[in-house]
């Protein structure tokens, strides 16, 4: 009778842990969807923060861009009224 009560109980000790397993097992699956699935959400943003980054990029190269356009039209200016004007400065100048 003592031999029946000791395999029951190990036979409960089996299954308690089987279940245990089972749950683990249940928990491991689920881990695994979600790290595949923030995987891909940070592939998104990786994704998301390039696009900005190209776009915060250009921002700030306009004005940098823009003072290199004034530069040139102010020299342009200056280099023309100077050639304009030439002929005079040279009379004054003889």
């Amino acid at each position: 009778m003592d031999n029946c009560m000791e395999h029951s109980k190990v036979i409960e000790m089996l299954n308690r842990d089987e279940k245990r397993l089972n749950d683990h097992d249940t928990s491991i699956s689920e881990f695994a969807k979600f790290s595949a699935r923030l995987t891909v959400v940070e592939e998104n943003n990786s994704a998301l923060l390039k696009t900005h980054d190209e776009r915060i990029t250009a921002v700030e190269m306009q004005p940098a861009s823009t003072f290199k356009e004034i530069r040139g039209y102010l020299l342009s200016a200056a280099v023309g009224a100077a050639f304009a004007y030439l002929p005079q400065i040279m009379t004054i100048v003889r």
